[in-house]
């Protein structure tokens, strides 16, 4: 099932706004930084109990409803991301949400570390 998310948000992430786009991701909730998490948590469960995957497009966020899918855009270059919630973070007071390593790839901050994000609720 994880997979298939997966492929719809990766759907979402190249599809031009002009096309008919199955999912609408325009109410912005949340802006601030992010981070990412990968190394190390390979095969650990996630707080909702999935196995941790972090090539997969998801992220962990301290309150959001497991399951929501939510926009993630790096507001330095302006990359999105389409992720599911099925963990709890970001680690810091700083930091709104924590991406998996595969979406940070989406967006292009691996090398940073963290990113200035706008997030954006998804409504299927």
């Amino acid at each position: 099932m994880s997979r298939l998310l997966a492929f719809a948000a990766a759907l979402c992430v190249v599809a031009h706004p002009s096309w008919a786009n199955p999912l609408a991701c325009s109410e912005e909730i949340e802006r601030g930084i992010a981070s990412w998490y990968g190394p190390g948590f390979e095969n650990a469960l996630t707080t909702n109990h999935e196995v941790f995957d972090p090539a997969l497009l998801s992220a962990a966020h301290p309150s959001l409803p497991f399951g929501t899918l939510v926009k993630v855009t790096n507001m330095r270059n302006y990359k999105s991301v389409m992720v599911r919630v099925n963990d709890r973070g970001g680690f810091s007071n700083e930091r709104v949400i924590d991406v998996s390593e595969g979406a940070a790839r989406e967006l292009d901050m691996v090398d940073d570390g963290t990113a200035p994000v706008a997030i954006f609720r998804c409504n299927d």
